[in-house]
């Protein structure tokens, strides 16, 4: 599955990037996530519920910078299994800043 998309920010691409690597700031906007915290510079653990119709589940995630271009390019791996159903998450996120 492809997601894409574009959100505008009223605020300067320097801003917007520290914003995104303060891990407690931008978790803050992530919907259904319990539980994060930093590993290292580039790691970061954590817990995320989500739900698709009658099925839910909570995945344990790894999500790790895999390459980063401050401040206008970055690429994160996120892998996680949910402990009940053994279902996965594998993804690849990536993002662009540019100034409007």
């Amino acid at each position: 599955m492809i997601v894409e998309g574009q959100i505008d920010v009223n605020a300067p691409v320097r801003k917007v990037w520290d914003f995104l690597m303060d891990i407690q700031a931008f978790s803050s906007c992530v919907p259904g996530l319990e539980a994060i915290h930093q590993v290292d510079e580039e790691t970061f653990e954590g817990v995320i519920g989500a739900k698709v119709g009658p099925i839910s589940g909570k995945f344990r995630f790894t999500a790790s910078i895999v390459e980063s271009a401050p401040p206008a390019e970055m690429k994160v791996r996120v892998e996680g299994q949910d402990d009940v159903t053994k279902s996965k998450i594998d993804a690849t996120v990536s993002l662009s800043l540019a100034e409007d």
